[in-house]
């Protein structure tokens, strides 16, 4: 969403705050801010958010107080928190089952590969793809120490928790 309001005609840059509850736009000196602010409340109803202009005293505020990212380094907190909610329930899932010691260092080991071996995102990357990736290397890794009942436990909480 923030590569389409940096697309409008007279943004120079668009930013989020780190849990996306607020947007942020630099316009460029010779913008019409009117057309601009239209424009870009047309783009934020569509996605169904709720848009509010901050101005005075609480716009400065809010501007030192939260730490603002373009699309590229949104797309970096992206990563990490799917990678790390990926290792949280796999690791949920492992110490809440009926599995010995051995089966459950396993699945830590085996979700500790997947992520070791899963590529850095891009800024053309599929979040689907990605999280849907994650599950499917995991679940080739633990078909080997799991029942079939297991396997779709663990199917069941990957798609849930991290794909979907």
């Amino acid at each position: 969403m923030l590569e389409q309001l940096a697309k409008v005609d007279g943004v120079k840059t668009a930013m989020a705050n780190h849990a996306g509850s607020h947007v942020r736009v630099a316009l460029s000196d010779d913008a019409d801010s009117d057309a601009v602010a239209e424009e870009l409340t047309t783009i934020l109803n569509k996605e169904g958010r709720k848009p509010k202009p901050v101005t005075g005293n609480e716009l400065v505020t809010l501007i030192e107080s939260e730490k603002w990212r373009d699309s590229e380094r949104i797309g970096e907190l992206s990563e990490i928190e799917f990678r790390t909610v990926f290792a949280r329930r796999v690791k949920q899932f492992a110490e809440q089952g009926d599995f010995t010691e051995d089966v459950t260092a396993k699945l830590i080991k085996f979700s500790e590969e997947v992520l070791a071996d899963t590529p850095a995102t891009t800024t053309e990357t599929d979040w689907g793809e990605f999280c849907g990736g994650l599950a499917s290397q995991m679940l080739e890794k633990a078909k080997e120490i799991l029942t079939e009942q297991q396997m779709e436990d663990l199917r069941k909480k990957l798609k849930a928790r991290v794909i979907g």
